[in-house]
């Protein structure tokens, strides 16, 4: 898929999903980031055999990243191109590891990213400005997702 129809893909599959959505606070704890990635990988491979990790900003606060680590983890899995170069990342349902790993990465450097369920019955907007915010079409989906945010003591709030 060529980098440049991304940002239309997303966005209707994004507006397809408007009928389930909340947003919440990211939180500032690493330990919580680290479980909340990996409560996503479980929430979405729980139902959809592969997920899409779009990072489509980065540099926005460059003292909260950490460029040496993110690259030495994408050489170690045989990606040696810049994330300008390759911001999209496929998953399937054995990578739950290397999914962790990327999403987590977006929490901590505070990137925006898109994670999409290859069903595209679920997609997650991480945002640079601290809050996360998902949509569904499937109501008991979407009660999973926030009864999870809720466990973790999440804020939900209106952007």
């Amino acid at each position: 898929m060529n980098v440049e129809s991304l940002d239309p893909y997303i966005e209707k599959v994004w507006d397809e999903l408007a009928i389930h959505s909340a947003c919440y606070l990211i939180p500032k704890d690493s330990g919580i980031k680290t479980a909340l990635a990996r409560c996503f990988a479980n929430l979405f491979f729980s139902e959809a055999d592969n997920a899409y990790v779009y990072i489509d900003e980065w540099g926005v606060w460059p003292s909260s990243e950490n460029l040496d680590l993110f690259y030495g983890y994408r050489n170690s899995k045989g990606e040696n191109r810049l994330i300008s170069e390759a911001p999209f990342h496929f998953f399937d349902k054995e990578e739950l590891g290397p999914f962790i790993s990327i999403l987590g990465t977006a929490f901590y450097f505070v990137w925006n990213a898109t994670v999409i369920r290859s069903d595209q019955r679920c997609i997650l907007k991480v945002s640079h400005d601290e809050w996360i915010e998902i949509r569904t079409e499937d109501e008991s989906a979407f009660k999973e997702y926030t009864d999870a945010m809720e466990y973790f003591g999440l804020k939900q709030i209106q952007k």
